[in-house]
């Protein structure tokens, strides 16, 4: 069960970064009965670098996610913590700085509570918390990521 949970999280995770990796300035999505509908997100514009370095951040957050959800269901807490701190904290204050002037306020803000919310997970792991605490700290982070990719769309500024 538990793993079913930590995949469906990963699943949508990875369906947020597709959506999110949309670049036309004026998208559209099917909606489920197949008509068009606006894509709302509030475009950001960025240079090709700039949204190539971001992406690469995001895979690398969803790569953690896995990782966490794999540890989970091994109850391997030393890999679950190994996991969550390769985005933690430390990999937001890697970024660039040209980079994160390029970015808005309140996005940077989100990535942060993310990398901060993986860091949670790693040190829930240290202190042994058991598979359920460490799921829904997973769940929790999660949600900063669904919240980013449901805001934001990157549009090109070159």
């Amino acid at each position: 069960m538990r793993r079913k949970i930590a995949l469906s999280a990963a699943t949508v995770c990875c369906i947020a970064g597709i959506a999110f990796a949309q670049t036309a300035p004026n998208a559209q999505q099917t909606g489920s009965m197949g008509a068009a509908v606006a894509d709302d997100r509030q475009p950001v514009p960025v240079t090709s670098a700039t949204r190539t370095f971001v992406l690469a951040e995001t895979r690398k957050m969803l790569a953690a996610a896995q990782g966490i959800a794999e540890a989970v269901g091994k109850r391997d807490s030393r890999a679950i913590a190994a996991s969550a701190r390769t985005s933690g904290l430390k990999a937001f204050q890697g970024m660039p700085k040209q980079i994160m002037m390029e970015l808005p306020d309140d996005f940077r803000g989100m990535g942060r509570q993310a990398h901060m919310s993986f860091d949670g997970i790693a040190e829930a792991a240290d202190s042994g918390a058991d598979a359920a605490a460490v799921s829904t700290k997973l769940g929790e982070t999660l949600q900063f990521c669904v919240a980013c990719h449901e805001a934001y769309r990157f549009t090109s500024r070159n």
